[in-house]
């Protein structure tokens, strides 16, 4: 194998595009780099394309759908929730600052959202709670509105007072065609058991507001939720979401829309050696990859009789 790019010290986050053509890097300093893909000598290479920086420490990055061109989502230390966009000025592309969230605490997690309302930003921070931003302006990013304010806690005051959010994660229901149906999974981990839980929310029009609709618990709920992944549906029935607790992975199968309304059913744990710190899915929603802290990244695939196993692992 050979290295693409070599990055300065620091660098603690990244986050590839849809495409796979361009990565954000987010550093301790509170620096960000823009890379992207190319040839150099012949061989694929990255190249830096823009950098700037932000008041403290970088905790997430995140792309926005590509229909509403190139912008990056990060969060810091401090809370600040930052978005930025690549722009042409006078002939020459550069990244500018469009908006800046406050948020009331530190936030540990961040994600983008295309529906039909508009582009949404979800937050997940340490006070327990998920910010729900909007923006139904595509052309001007910078006015964005706060939406709605959800916790997977029913007893914030009983819960969340009493317990520390270590970590979160937040995946959209990935769009079928070119919108995405307002659905995300929202998982923490915190020293309580009863809060280290999945959340499935939609948002129902009708009332305005938005709803917890499932539960995904976890086999060990004394283990927080470390990653989430919706996996892409070309085709089949019902939804597939993978939750990564410790050292263990559970694929989750949903049911949305049935004759019962919402059911799911916990379909495979595939166990590791290590625990699981990120988890994604192919474009196919067929093979789920696995990195843990043991330096291994994992391939995972269902079998013709559906059982899940490893096909192939990667060790750094």
């Amino acid at each position: 194998a050979m290295a693409m790019a070599e990055l300065d010290s620091g660098a603690a986050v990244t986050s590839w595009n849809y495409s796979g053509e361009r990565m954000a890097v987010g550093f301790t300093d509170g620096g960000a780099e823009v890379w992207s893909k190319g040839f150099g000598n012949g061989s694929p290479a990255l190249s830096l394309d823009f950098k700037w920086k932000v008041s403290s420490s970088i905790v997430k990055l995140c792309w926005g759908p590509m229909e509403f061109g190139d912008i990056v989502a990060s969060c810091s230390k401090d809370g600040s929730v930052c978005v930025w966009e690549e722009i042409n000025e006078n002939g020459k592309l550069k990244w500018r600052q469009c908006a800046q969230l406050a948020e009331n605490s530190y936030c540990l997690d961040l994600k983008f959202g295309n529906c039909l309302g508009g582009l949404k930003l979800v937050t997940a921070c340490a006070d327990g709670y998920a910010r729900i931003y909007e923006t139904s302006d595509c052309i001007d990013l910078s006015k964005w509105q706060l939406q709605a304010v959800v916790s997977n806690a029913t007893d914030v005051t009983e819960k969340i007072g009493k317990c520390s959010c270590s970590g979160a994660s937040i995946s959209w229901k990935p769009p079928a065609g070119s919108i995405q149906q307002p659905l995300f999974a929202l998982g923490y981990s915190t020293d309580v058991s009863a809060f280290s839980t999945t959340k499935i929310w939609e948002f129902a029009e009708e009332h305005r507001r938005w709803y917890p609709i499932a539960e995904l618990s976890n086999a060990d709920d004394s283990v927080g939720v470390s990653s989430i992944s919706w996996a892409p549906n070309l085709g089949r029935p019902n939804e597939l979401i993978a939750v990564a607790s410790g050292s263990t992975v559970s694929i989750w199968d949903l049911e949305i829309g049935g004759k019962q309304g919402v059911s799911v059913q916990r379909i495979a744990e595939l166990e590791h050696s290590a625990e699981v710190w990120q988890i994604d899915w192919d474009m196919s929603g067929m093979t789920l990859a696995s990195s843990s802290s043991d330096g291994t990244v994992r391939l995972w695939q269902a079998g013709l009789d559906g059982a899940w196993r490893q096909q192939a692992s990667l060790r750094a």
